[in-house]
């Protein structure tokens, strides 16, 4: 071999070592950015279930406690069943300047010209009164 194939070889190999370090480098500090992701993640994670459930329990609580759950009632009534029950019921009728006016080209909802008049809603057991609809209701 020559002397300046030798010198050739030995700054190809100077070379490749520097570049496998290089890669070696890049893998080490991305495995450490990955490490520090996942503890950050797990910081929120803990965070989360511990401190913020009962920050969100409280202002939940808060915002329950404001809202005007059970003030919207209908015209109350009392209907009897063949048996002999009474059951009980509230109309609420549809205010008529909350209806929009319909203009000269009507809308069709599935091929009629207006939406049917007429909404039933049947409430039954201990857990469903009329509190339960109150944001339909209204």
């Amino acid at each position: 071999m020559s002397e300046s194939s030798a010198e050739a070889v030995a700054a190809v190999a100077s070379a490749t070592g520097a570049a496998g370090n290089w890669r070696r480098a890049t893998g080490i500090a991305g495995a450490a950015i990955g490490v520090v992701a996942a503890g950050a993640a797990a910081g929120v994670a803990i965070e989360r279930l511990t401190v913020g459930r009962g920050m969100r329990k409280k202002a939940r609580l808060a915002l329950d406690s404001t809202g005007p759950y059970g003030a919207l009632r209908g015209t109350p009534g009392k209907a009897t069943a063949d048996d002999g029950t009474e059951l009980y019921y509230e109309v609420d009728d549809i205010d008529p300047d909350a209806v929009p006016a319909l203009g000269p080209r009507r809308r069709r909802l599935f091929g009629r010209k207006a939406p049917a008049p007429v909404t039933v809603v049947f409430s039954h057991g201990y857990c469903l009164n009329q509190d339960s609809w109150h944001f339909q209701r209204a």
